[in-house]
């Protein structure tokens, strides 16, 4: 399925949950109410503790837009509790 501007659809961007390769990031992604949630980690270049982010991508009249959510860097968790989280904090921005 392809958008009208040529790229793939979000529902064909969509990947299974995959472990980063060495060195890489951590990536999950979500198809939720037509919105694709991406969460993945950065690293904050000056404390260098690496920060949580769920990118919200959806497609509005051919248009793509989104929005970001940023965890904060208390973060002490694995990143199965941490990806848990931002994916509800993402859900829950779009079900408000």
């Amino acid at each position: 399925m392809q958008s009208p501007k040529g790229r793939p659809s979000l529902k064909r961007r969509v990947n299974v949950d995959r472990e980063p390769e060495q060195g890489g990031s951590r990536v999950a992604n979500l198809l939720y109410k037509d919105h694709l949630i991406t969460v993945v980690e950065r690293t904050d270049e000056i404390s260098q503790f690496w920060i949580p982010v769920a990118d919200i991508s959806w497609e509005t009249d051919g248009q793509r837009e989104s929005h970001t959510i940023t965890g904060g860097l208390d973060w002490t968790s694995n990143w199965q509790d941490i990806e848990r989280h931002m994916v509800e904090r993402a859900k829950a921005w779009i079900d408000g």
